[in-house]
């Protein structure tokens, strides 16, 4: 009996092996494939050399700013507040300086 566990220990630890050769050849397959120009993973580690430097527009969001007005007050003599819209909200173009290798804004 304790012949057939080792057996089947064995032989599960071959199969193991097997499944796991595929991924392993990938990993040693995939730098040599992969172009480190395009690669994401690559420019988030290493990041590119010369960056060229191009002029693009993005809009964001100024939210709108609000404020607490005194209305007046209750039959306890408590202040009763209001929110009063100061300034509404707008989208805002800005200039912004961008690589167009990595994606890093300037």
């Amino acid at each position: 009996m304790a012949i057939l566990d080792l057996k089947h220990v064995k032989i599960a630890a071959l199969l193991g092996l097997l499944a796991l050769s595929p991924l392993a050849e990938a990993g040693l397959a995939r730098p040599a494939t992969l172009r480190p120009e395009r690669s994401g993973f690559f420019l988030a580690l290493a990041g590119c050399k010369n960056h060229k430097w191009v002029k693009e527009t993005q809009k964001t969001w100024v939210p709108p700013v609000y404020t607490q007005k005194l209305v007046g007050y209750d039959k306890d003599g408590k202040p009763i507040y209001e929110k009063v819209l100061v300034k509404e909200g707008y989208y805002k173009t800005t200039i912004i300086h961008k690589c167009a290798k990595c994606g890093k804004i300037k």
